[in-house]
Order: C-alpha cells, then structure tokens, then sequence
C-alpha cells in the first residue's frame, strides 16, 4: 500500500527498483558563473526591460499634456518586449531583431532630439509634443516587431526542429 502521506509517495513493494532513494544521485551544484550562462536572456531582457520603461516615461514625461495613466498602463508591454529582446539576443537571432532594433534606434533618436529641444525651450512647444507623439508610435511598432519577432523566431524553430543549445 502506498504512502500518500510522505513528501514523495513511497511504495514499498517497489522501493527496490522504482523508489531506492540510496540509488538517486545527488543534484549537481551550479557555480554562479553557470547561473549566469544559464539565465543570460534573462537577465538581459531584465535589463532592457528596465531601459525601455524608462524610455517611456521620458517620452511620456516630455509631452507638455501629460498622459500619467499610459506609462503604468503599458509596463506589461515594455517588460515583455524587454525579455522577448534579451531572448532574441541571447539566442543569436540578429534577423528577427533587425527591424525591431531599427525602431528602438530611432525611438532613442527622437527622444534625444525631444530632450534637447527641452533644454533650448521653456513652456509649451508643439515640436516637443510631436517629437512625444512621433516617439511614442515608433515605440510601438517597436513592441509589436520584438514580440512578433520572438514569436515568429520560435515558430520557425521548432519547425526546424532545432535543438536547444546544451548546457
């Protein structure tokens, strides 16, 4: 009869074979440096994450109207764009990222142009609102190319059958 009540449920007739926890070896210690490698997309798309969240609210905070709902309302969106580019990097897809790379270049472009202009002016100024406006589209389709790119890059992928890079 099983032992339902054990963190693993053991059943004795079988512990020769199935459950001999003699017989399990113990799991391999990972050094920091393995984490690293292991998690690297990660903590890259954290990284770029964290950035593009702070290129939106530049954007956000340059537009003389401020809009204080978007910025907190699109974090998913910079979050998951963020991890879809580190993915993207950390596996080496340079095609998929292209286009998306090109937007957030221009983004950043725009933003600097938006930042300057802020320190030439003083008040209200309609090229700044529209530098905002223009950035906050490019960032957009930004978005959209990195998830479809990391979409599109799996999709194909799997059927390519490729196999996952060893560890």
């Amino acid at each position: 009869m099983p032992d339902l009540t054990a963190r693993a449920p053991i059943e004795p007739e079988k512990t020769e074979w199935l459950h001999d926890r003699s017989r399990i070896p113990a799991r391999p210690s990972a050094s920091i440096r393995e984490l690293v490698v292991r998690y690297r997309g990660w903590l890259i798309g954290f990284a770029l994450a964290l950035g593009l969240t702070v290129l939106a609210f530049q954007t956000r905070a340059s537009w003389e109207n401020h809009r204080d709902w978007v910025v907190p309302m699109t974090v998913p969106f910079w979050a998951s764009t963020g991890l879809a580019l580190g993915l993207l990097i950390d596996r080496q897809r340079w095609k998929a990222v292209a286009p998306g790379i090109v937007l957030l270049v221009i983004a950043l472009v725009l933003t600097g142009v938006n930042i300057w202009r802020g320190t030439e002016t003083s008040g209200q100024d309609n090229w700044r609102d529209a530098l905002s406006i223009v950035s906050g589209v490019v960032l957009g389709f930004m978005v959209a190319a990195f998830l479809a790119a990391l979409a599109w890059s799996e999709i194909t992928g799997a059927r390519k059958g490729e196999e996952p890079p060893s560890e």
